[in-house]
Order: C-alpha cells, then structure tokens, then sequence
C-alpha cells in the first residue's frame, strides 16, 4: 500500500510542476529590500500649545464609554470623539471620548480617578499633537 502511495504522490508532483524543496532554495543571495517613502504624502502632525486640566468626576463619557484614566480626555467640540491627542511632556496618547461645559477652544480635560490627583495636576499650558481618529 505505501509504495502505491509514493508512486502516486511522485506522479502528481511531477504532473503540478512542484520542485523538491532543494531545488527550491535561491541559488543567488537574496537582495535588499529598499522602501521608498514619498514624503509629500507623509503626514505632519504639528504641535499645538494647549491649556491642560484634570477631572475625576463621572463614571460615563458623553460617547457613552466609561472614563478610564490613562485613555479618556474631555475635548472641544471641534475635536471630534475618538481623536487622539498625543501629549509629548506626559509621552502618553490620549482619546477623546467626553465633552466638558468649560472646555473650549484649546483646552483639554484629563481623566484621572481621585480628585486630589486632578487638584495636584491644576491648570498646565502643555504642547500637543492631534493624531486623528
């Protein structure tokens, strides 16, 4: 039974054309792979100064998920939800996921989870960068 096998097996590799896997093998080193970047569609992110507070407050964001320290920021309308905001002074990217009744213009709201947290981190003027969302 197993030699009627091997001799079936060796017709159909010869009648696909398949190699054995020596043959296979490159005979010439592999070439480098070299990535070209257009850098007229590279994407700048410029860097915005904005004022920066924190908030503890809440357990729902305006986009109905839950605030959670570390992902959730209160935004200015202008910024729509599921933006990131990438804070280079904290190197931690933010979502913007909640609204704020004082937040506007260029003003954002960290979520951090005790008040006295967000008393200790006040009112800070800190550069930003808009990713997208």
């Amino acid at each position: 039974m197993l030699p009627r096998l091997l001799l079936t097996l060796s017709i159909l590799i010869a009648a696909t054309g398949l190699q054995p896997y020596d043959a296979m093998a490159p005979s010439a080193p592999p070439q480098e792979i070299v990535a070209v970047v257009n850098e007229e569609s590279a994407t700048q992110v410029e860097t915005e100064s904005y004022l920066v507070t924190a908030y503890s407050q809440g357990v729902t964001t305006a986009n109905g998920d839950h605030v959670t320290e570390g992902v959730t920021i209160a935004c200015p309308r202008e910024l729509p939800f599921g933006t990131q905001i990438y804070v280079p002074s904290m190197d931690h990217t933010y979502t913007c996921q909640d609204r704020g009744g004082m937040i506007r213009g260029k003003h954002i709201d960290i979520y951090v989870t005790s008040e006295r947290r967000a008393l200790k981190f006040g009112k800070q003027t800190l550069d930003i960068q808009i990713i997208g969302g």
